[in-house]
């Protein structure tokens, strides 16, 4: 598919405290988001209410985006760490 991957600033900031916490962590999300460019609804993604958000768990990694068809483009919302996950 192709689509643009665009970070949110939440995202940004998410993926940042990530790589300053743990590396494999962060090389793992940053994996998980580019896939989304070829694929932005995996079957592990599921829609997040009727929010036209979807939430996609890789682990213990939680990625909160949102696809634009129309302008074909991934926005990535959030980016953390499932609590108490143990990573």
């Amino acid at each position: 598919m192709g689509l643009t991957v665009i970070y949110r600033e939440t995202a940004a900031s998410g993926l940042s405290r990530l790589r300053d916490e743990d590396k494999a962590v962060f090389a793992r999300a940053r994996s998980a988001i580019r896939a989304l460019a070829a694929d932005p609804y995996p079957p592990s993604a599921v829609p997040w209410g009727g929010s036209g958000f979807y939430r996609l768990h890789d682990g213990a990694i939680r990625i909160t985006y949102e696809v634009d068809e129309t302008k074909r483009a991934v926005y990535i919302l959030h980016v953390s760490v499932v609590p108490g996950s143990g990573r």
